[in-house]
């Protein structure tokens, strides 16, 4: 990878990284042989001639290289042709003037493979000022990139049922409300409050309250377009964002369906049949409205609050006068 002062020989380091980190002894060289161990970025440690006498697991994982197959050779052997000597030649020149490079690379892989990386090469000196070693630490990008994401939809996904949660529910509302205040178009907010479920926990345990749960959220992604959105609130409650509507009772269709959808019972893993659990729903409808995501799901709210007194399996729409009548 990088080329210095050939090799004066000498006996290799052993293949433990805590002999290699954890020279001088102590407390701290112990935990730096921990964090060379356990680090989830790959570590390489060559000699001050470029020779590779250490790399901990993260990096076998990344590349797919074992310390047996590189102990000894120099850092140039894990080049990316993507790279000329010259870039290398440039980031070994400021590790020795400034003590470290960091910056985007391209490396590669056992089978042959390059991938975007992070690299961060250090000149480590010793009391003399010597260069005693290189220090090189490795960040596959790819794989950061997939943590981000993956962190990014626990964020804003229900982690039970897979559904956009409350803080996703509410930034799409808002982008809605914006689109419908340009363009004028229909939307709908439906608010869905789950009939008898707290007797299927009472009755079948709160594992089988999730498996309902996660199976009403099918349910609702299924009968939705793919334009819509399906969130989980809390509990056993659920909204829905519809836009672009051909007409407000477009929405009370849509309530309907899920009504008659849930309405079949859910086979649970262990076979049980469930009790018909049912559902109720409250529908506030928006059309260039100057109003807020959250004012918005509060009238739906109320709606759904409205057919709760209807009886099971209602819907209603919001109305003024129905608002703050709890």
């Amino acid at each position: 990878m990088f080329t210095t002062a050939p090799a004066q020989g000498g006996p290799l380091v052993h293949a433990d990284p805590l002999a290699t980190v954890q020279a001088a002894g102590g407390a701290m060289e112990r935990i730096a042989g921990s964090i060379f161990s356990l680090a989830d970025e790959g570590i390489i440690i060559a000699d001050q001639h470029g020779h590779i006498r250490a790399v901990n697991p993260a990096f076998s994982t990344i590349t797919g290289y074992s310390l047996e197959e590189l102990q000894g050779l120099p850092l140039r052997h894990l080049r990316s042709s993507r790279h000329d000597a010259a870039f290398y030649g440039r980031a070994l020149r400021r590790a020795l003037t400034d003590g470290s490079w960091r910056g985007e690379t391209w490396a590669r892989r056992r089978q042959g493979q390059t991938f975007p990386a992070w690299l961060t090469l250090s000149a480590v000196r010793d009391a003399a000022g010597e260069v005693s070693h290189y220090l090189l630490i490795l960040s596959d990008m790819v794989r950061l990139s997939e943590r981000m994401s993956h962190l990014e939809h626990m964020a804003y996904h229900d982690a039970l049922t897979g559904l956009p949660n409350r803080m996703l529910l509410m930034s799409r509302l808002e982008a809605a409300l914006a689109r419908s205040r340009r363009a004028r178009h229909v939307g709908a907010v439906l608010f869905l409050d789950l009939d008898f479920f707290k007797v299927i926990n009472d009755d079948h345990g709160h594992a089988a309250g999730d498996e309902v749960l996660r199976e009403v959220g099918r349910r609702l992604t299924h009968r939705l377009r793919s334009s819509d959105m399906a969130a989980r609130f809390g509990g056993d409650e659920f909204v829905m964002l519809l836009e672009e509507l051909k007409s407000v009772d477009d929405a009370g269709e849509v309530a309907h369906d899920v009504i008659a959808l849930l309405q079949h019972p859910i086979t649970l893993q262990d076979g049980k049949i469930t009790k018909q659990i049912g559902a109720s729903v409250g529908i506030a409808i928006f059309q260039g409205d100057a109003i807020s995501p959250d004012e918005l799901v509060r009238r739906a709210d109320d709606a759904l609050f409205d057919a709760k007194r209807k009886g099971r399996a209602s819907v209603s729409y919001f109305n003024r006068e129905s608002k703050g009548r709890r």
